[in-house]
C-alpha cells in the first residue's frame, strides 16, 4: 500500500494576539518547527485503588521550537518575532504543516509569547536564529481544513 504521509510543505506565521488561524505574517527562511502539545496527568491513587496508580487528565499546554536561517530584513517575520520578544508581547503563531505558501493549510495555532531567540554561527557557515515560544491559552489543531 502506498503512504498518504506527506512531506513537510508547510509555513510558520505570526500575528496580533487572537488572530490565531488567520496569522498571516510568514516567518522567513524557516528550517524546521517542533510544536509539542502535552497533557498533564493527575495522580488520584488511594487506598482504594487496589495497588494500582490512577491517574486523570489534567492541564494541557505545550512548546514550540522554531528553527530558521536568518534573514535580514524579514521585518514582519524574524524582526517582529524578537520585537515581541523584547516587549514581552503575546502573539499568535501558527504552524502550518502543508500549505502552498499560505497561510490556509492545516496545523496548530495559539496565543503565547516569544521565550528565547539563541542566535548561533561559525566561521564559513550560516547564521542559525532559534525562537522558543510558550503557548498561552488555547491550542487548536486544524489538521484537516486544506
Amino acid at each position: 500500500m502506498t503512504t498518504a504521509a506527506i512531506v513537510w510543505n508547510g509555513s510558520v506565521y505570526i500575528g496580533e494576539a487572537g488572530s490565531g488561524k488567520t496569522a498571516a505574517d510568514k516567518i522567513g527562511e524557516v528550517v524546521d518547527a517542533d510544536f509539542a502539545w502535552d497533557l498533564d496527568m493527575v495522580e488520584v491513587t488511594s487506598r482504594d485503588s487496589e495497588g494500582h496508580k490512577e491517574y486523570l487528565p489534567g492541564l494541557d499546554g505545550g512548546s514550540l521550537t522554531v528553527n530558521c536561517n536568518y534573514l535580514k530584513g524579514d521585518t514582519a517575520g524574524q524582526t517582529a518575532l524578537a520585537d515581541a520578544f523584547a516587549a514581552k508581547t503575546k502573539i499568535a503563531l501558527r504552524v502550518n504543516w502543508d500549505d502552498n505558501g499560505d497561510n490556509n493549510g492545516y496545523g496548530r495555532y495559539c496565543d503565547g509569547y516569544v521565550t528565547s531567540m539563541p542566535i548561533s554561527a561559525s566561521v564559513g557557515d550560516k547564521v542559525n536564529l532559534r525562537f522558543g515560544f510558550q503557548p498561552t491559552g488555547v491550542i487548536t489543531d486544524d489538521f484537516d481544513s486544506a
